[in-house]
């Protein structure tokens, strides 16, 4: 016996529908529960409205919802082909403004979807509720849109459209204002193209262009970015601001810094193995210190690895594929190198072992008490108190624990002529002994906790030419310097009170040259200069070993003490001498 098949089209006509989201982001729950079999097979051919005036009432744990009143005028779903295909189209505005038309086809055997939504001039604030975070939030601005999306065995096959953002003004909890949003984006195949977009953080103007590829499996991770964002000239000072804003907290800089700075990124890659190239570059001279420099730019590439939940899976590498710098008084300073950010995956993973929980989190059904009295319809639930997680109380111990974030780095430096006169001069130290300009080579790698670092330098042009090499590894400086056709050792260390010492050892340093260059400090009479200038000091020679004592904190000659052992040799004569810096006075005995 079969039943017969009753087949209804249904339209619903000027009807009210309120429907409302609940905890676990849900608009609809339908059940039907039927018993026995009915006598008769149901068929819906079509389920359609016409006028019907629709309220959606967006979840919130607190206070009042926010209510999106819209209108449909005509809508129809039609049921065909065994309840496997299904034909939708409906059209209506929105209450506070704006139209919209949606068509869809689904055919569930091969999972086949297309769908067209045209969307026209549609105010954003009234989809504020929809947004689960207090602290942003769609204050105005208008959307347009026309999008036609073909999946194929739930595959993207094809989309095809455009959209824009006119003047989109967001709330967030930043100090500083977030610009309107305008931008034009178009759809073509799996790509999205970002055509043009505007916006920007308090003075800060951004623009942004590029493509979003995607692939047929919709796989987030493995979409394809394209993407340039250029940041208009922006101070140092309002940089600094924005990034304390962030941090929450103040950044001190060890020297005082100002100036502008442009930067252009370009963010290529996947979403899963990002590249960011950041070309960064002064539009004005720059004061570091009491130094300027005429400008400044370089060129940093960032990579990382990004699981499924968009965390970090692996430290950032950072490449610096070119720096230069050019300081004020001459000359160029340029280099490229490689940091890697040690333990800052680490470090994001341990901040956030302390989960604050949504306040008045709605309890998942299975956990609810058995032996709740019911209450009646119309009576509302009591409100739980308020309870606003308290952060443990770090001990000391974990006060002092050391963060794992360690950096590596490797840096290349070359040091081209630059002059060390008008820089010393800039801090207000004018010296009759004339260094020249500086050229040096130099690598500085290690980590934070051993820092080391090779270079050679020259100084040609000095009174009294200077040529060297220096190592440093952590805290023990090693150099070793040509200077007057003789040779200068140096060892000096940092200790742990926050002092330093010194070893010094000279080998047959040329008199003359050391004479002449000592003449241009000493405060004597011109006569008694002249008679000293005259004597013949060409085969002399200074053997020297001395040792110094100085605090970290202050470098001023009253805090350096030092004693010393003088050989000098003239003219095949021994002159032995002692000598002692004690609070910048110095004494000497000598042995002839």
């Amino acid at each position: 016996f079969t039943n017969p098949t009753l087949r209804l089209d249904i339209t619903l006509v000027n009807p009210d529908a309120y429907l409302k989201e609940n905890a676990e982001g849900d608009w609809i729950q339908t059940e039907f529960y039927l018993e026995g079999e009915p006598p008769i097979d149901v068929e819906l051919s079509s389920l359609g409205v016409r006028n019907a005036n629709i309220e959606l009432t967006p979840y919130v744990a607190q206070g009042s919802p926010q209510v999106i009143p819209l209108n449909v005028s005509r809508g129809v779903v039609d049921i065909s082909e065994k309840n496997q295909r299904f034909k939708a189209r409906a059209n209506g505005s929105f209450e506070q403004g704006g139209t919209f038309n949606v068509q869809a086809n689904v055919y569930t055997p091969d999972n086949n979807i297309e769908g067209r939504l045209q969307a026209n001039n549609i105010p954003v604030a009234q989809f504020s509720g929809l947004i689960k975070n207090p602290d942003f939030a769609l204050q105005a601005g208008r959307v347009d849109a026309n999008i036609f999306v073909n999946l194929e065995d739930s595959k993207l096959s094809k989309i095809q459209g455009r959209a824009s953002l006119d003047d989109i003004k967001i709330f967030t909890d930043l100090e500083q204002p977030v610009q309107p949003i305008n931008a034009q984006f178009r759809f073509a195949g799996t790509q999205a193209r970002i055509e043009s977009l505007t916006t920007g953080l308090g003075d800060i103007g951004v623009n942004i262009v590029g493509t979003a590829t995607a692939n047929p499996q919709l796989d987030l991770l493995k979409t394809k970015l394209d993407i340039t964002a250029n940041i208009e000239p922006t101070t140092i000072s309002t940089l600094l601001d924005i990034a304390e804003n962030v941090a929450e907290e103040p950044i001190n800089l060890p020297v005082p810094i100002s100036g502008e700075i442009q930067t252009g990124i370009n963010l290529t890659g996947t979403v899963q193995k990002p590249i960011v190239s950041l070309d960064i570059n002064t539009t004005a001279p720059t004061q570091v210190d009491k130094i300027t420099l005429d400008y400044l730019a370089t060129n940093l590439q960032i990579t990382a690895l990004i699981d499924e939940n968009f965390s970090l899976q692996s430290d950032p590498n950072i490449i610096v594929q070119s720096l230069q710098i050019q300081p004020s008084t001459g000359g160029t300073i340029t280099g490229q190198g490689e940091v890697k950010l040690t333990g800052l995956k680490q470090l994001i993973t341990e901040s956030q072992k302390i989960v604050v929980e949504p306040l008045n989190k709605p309890e998942e059904k299975t956990q609810l008490p058995p032996k709740i009295p019911p209450r009646p319809p119309t009576q509302s639930p009591p409100t739980p108190p308020i309870l606003l997680p308290v952060p443990p109380t770090p001990t000391p111990e974990q006060k002092a624990e050391k963060s794992p974030l360690n950096p590596q780095i490797k840096i290349n430096l070359d040091i081209d002529n630059v002059g060390l006169d008008s820089l010393a001069e800039s801090y207000g130290i004018v010296s009759p002994f004339r260094w020249g300009e500086l050229s040096a080579e130099a690598v500085v790698s290690g980590t934070l906790e051993k820092f080391t670092g090779e270079a050679n330098f020259s100084l040609p042009a000095a009174t009294t030419p200077i040529f060297g090499q220096a190592n440093l590894d952590k805290n023990k400086l090693n150099s070793t310097i040509q200077i007057a056709e003789g040779n200068v050792n140096i060892t000096a260390q940092r200790n742990q009170q926050q002092r330093w010492n010194a070893n010094i050892n000279a080998s047959q340093v040329s008199l003359e040259p050391l004479v002449n260059a000592g003449l241009l400090f000493a405060d004597l009479e011109p006569n008694l200069k002249s008679d000293i200038a005259s004597i013949n000091l060409t085969d002399g020679r200074l053997d020297l070993q001395a040792n110094l004592l100085g605090s970290l904190e202050s470098f001023d000659l009253s805090t350096i003490r030092g004693e010393s052992d003088i050989q000098i040799n003239l003219g095949g004569s021994l002159i032995n001498a002692t000598a002692q810096l004690i609070q910048c006075e110095f004494a000497s005995a000598f042995d002839t």
